[in-house]
């Protein structure tokens, strides 16, 4: 590498160093600990117990989450889509010349 192309590195990475680390401290950081206090049995008040996979174990043989599941799976395949048609209907109203279109 020849030394105006280690300047040009050099720069580069200069400007591309506030993303990285933002992206390390608000991105990386947080998956990472999620993924850890997930296998862990965690309060704020006490350190972390490693219990493994004790709470998915737990998560998929209680009856709440699954109801979850299925009000997310509900709100996702039906709520969505017939909002976003409503708010396009709307939208194509409001672009058009139709009575009480002022109100």
């Amino acid at each position: 590498m020849t030394r105006g192309e280690r300047q040009w590195m050099r720069t580069g990475l200069m400007f591309i160093s506030p993303w990285l680390i933002g992206f390390v401290f608000l991105a990386l950081y947080p998956l990472g600990a999620a993924v850890y206090f997930s296998f862990s049995d965690y309060d704020v008040l006490s350190s972390p117990v490693w219990i493994g996979l004790l709470n998915y174990k737990d998560m998929f043989t209680d009856a709440v989450f699954w109801k979850s599941m299925f009000n997310t799976l509900y709100f996702a395949v039906f709520s969505l889509p017939l909002g976003i048609i409503f708010s396009l209907f709307v939208a194509v109203l409001l672009n058009n010349q139709v009575y009480g279109r002022s109100a």
